[in-house]
């Protein structure tokens, strides 16, 4: 039996992303479906490894932050599965939202938007403080073949952090200052589908 897996990512209007799939068994239909409360992914890559305590810096007395995605997730909000036992004709694979759902940035400490800046500078990506499901949007349609069964599941994709204010000292590398700090932010709406 083949298998089609697609991802999708909704993000912000103004950016759009493709995800990685995660290829899962489809559910017996007629099975209630359950959403999952997270799937692991893959971590987006740094470009670059920021001013680690320890490293080398330029400047005495500069401030800066080093933050670093240390896991990523998949939220899972919500799972739709259809089997198509109908004949010839495909079937749509749809979902409108029932209740709107958000995911918000969070962190153990209040941080300042330096935070936000070097996340979005060493991971290239313009993290949102938060992301939203509308009650009443439309997801899909994905087609179902004959024979098939698809399922959809939606939700956010979360990158989780760690960081730390620096200060570059007088022997010219980055020092730890204040409390060490950890996150949640939201990096994008997320759909993965897989028809089997």
């Amino acid at each position: 039996m083949k298998t089609r897996v697609i991802a999708l990512c909704l993000t912000t209007l103004t950016s759009l992303g493709l995800g990685t799939a995660v290829a899962g068994a489809a559910p017996t239909p007629g099975e209630p479906l359950q959403p999952e409360e997270w799937v692991p992914v893959a971590k987006p890559a740094a470009v670059d490894q920021g001013p680690k305590p320890g490293t080398v810096c330029e400047a005495p007395g500069a401030m800066s932050e080093f933050v670093e995605v240390t896991g990523s997730r998949f939220d899972v909000e919500g799972v739709v599965s259809t089997a198509n036992t109908t004949g010839d004709a495909p079937l749509p694979l749809t979902q409108t939202i029932k209740e709107s759902k958000s995911k918000k940035w969070w962190t153990n400490i209040t941080v300042n938007a330096k935070v936000g800046q070097e996340l979005n500078r060493k991971y290239e990506w313009e993290y949102s403080r938060e992301m939203v499901w509308s009650l009443g949007q439309k997801i899909g349609p994905y087609e179902v073949g004959a024979g098939e069964t698809g399922r959809l599941s939606w939700g956010f994709l979360v990158d989780e952090f760690a960081g730390q204010s620096v200060r570059c000292g007088k022997s010219k590398t980055w020092e730890p200052t204040g409390k060490s700090y950890f996150g949640v932010a939201p990096r994008e709406r997320h759909v993965e589908v897989t028809i089997q």
